[in-house]
């Protein structure tokens, strides 16, 4: 090999190597895929925001999807950086383990799911059981699902709509209220796409006919521009577990306490191999000014206590 040629290869290495270096991220600098489930977005998008401008050299890319798809494209390596609203299930855990993959999983708030209906329906509360005949078809009429309630003439048989069946949402759902049951065929599935979440739609939905029910995290509630827009217009449920209990309102102090029955964690989870952006922004959304956020989000700080705001 003459001097010119290996000249030639000895730079393309050392270019090859310099964009190595450039393309792993450090925890403040760098690019990041996320794909994140739609449902918790809001809030997420606010932390990104937030973030990117505390650290200018780094940018982070939200992609919105079902937790399930989140997941999926995770354990196939299709991104490294996801956020859940549930844990790996056994199935996913073992092929973790099968594969010797290591995923870094971190809690980082707690949500409730909220039920709305239009702010002219005359409803208050309602329990789980209560919640169960509407999501299964077992009442198809308003006044059948709750007897103590007159509801006018236009406000008749139950509308139910919903984010789908491989969403986080219906995961909670289908293990805390369903059951061994099966939601009902007659619920109109209003998806979400990368760009907008499926639950804004679901506000705009209920919004819209009066006789909608629909469900939420409780991080598009409270301050949340897009429903502060239409919070007149829309009517929040208090929910109670059974008859006996007190039914209350889907704020942060009594999902801390689990007064409020529907909630669960918001998980962090990456399988970056260095101490990267993944790394970063976890440390970010855990500490004390991303903790401060997820609470102005409506959302329940995994790392600190709420102090209960009366209703």
């Amino acid at each position: 090999m003459n001097s010119s040629v290996a000249k030639y290869f000895l730079i393309a290495a050392l270019c090859l190597s310099c964009r190595k270096r450039d393309d792993v991220s450090s925890p403040t600098s760098g690019k990041l895929d996320v794909i994140c489930d739609e449902s918790v977005s809001s809030a997420i998008e606010t932390q990104k925001t937030e973030f990117e401008k505390n650290y200018p050299k780094a940018r982070i890319s939200l992609k919105l999807s079902t937790t399930n798809y989140a997941i999926g494209s995770l354990l196939n390596h299709d991104v490294e950086c996801i956020i859940s609203t549930r844990e790996l299930d056994s199935t996913e855990t073992d092929f973790l383990i099968r594969n010797d993959i290591k995923v870094y999983s971190q809690k980082l708030a707690l949500d409730g799911i909220a039920f709305i209906v239009n702010a002219k329906n005359p409803i208050q509360e309602v329990t789980l059981d209560q919640i169960s005949s509407i999501l299964t078809g077992r009442n198809i009429r308003w006044n059948s699902v709750s007897d103590a309630t007159s509801f006018p003439s236009n406000i008749d048989e139950v509308r139910l709509v919903i984010d789908g069946r491989k969403s986080g949402n219906y995961y909670l759902l289908k293990h805390q209220v369903l059951n061994d049951e099966s939601m009902t065929a007659a619920a109109e599935i209003i998806p979400g796409d990368s760009m907008v979440s499926s639950s804004e739609r679901i506000l705009n939905y209920v919004v819209s006919h009066r006789d909608a029910i629909g469900y939420v995290s409780t991080a598009w509630l409270g301050n949340n521009p897009k429903f502060t827009k239409v919070a007149d217009q829309i009517k929040v449920l208090r929910l109670a577990a059974t008859d006996y209990q007190k039914a209350v309102a889907p704020i942060p102090g009594y999902v801390y306490r689990g007064d409020y029955p529907l909630r669960r964690f918001i998980y962090i989870m990456h399988r970056q191999d260095h101490i990267g952006l993944a790394a970063g922004f976890t440390a970010y959304m855990t500490g004390n000014e991303g903790q401060r956020m997820f609470l102005r989000s409506n959302l329940v700080p995994a790392m600190n206590p709420v102090r209960l705001v009366p209703e």
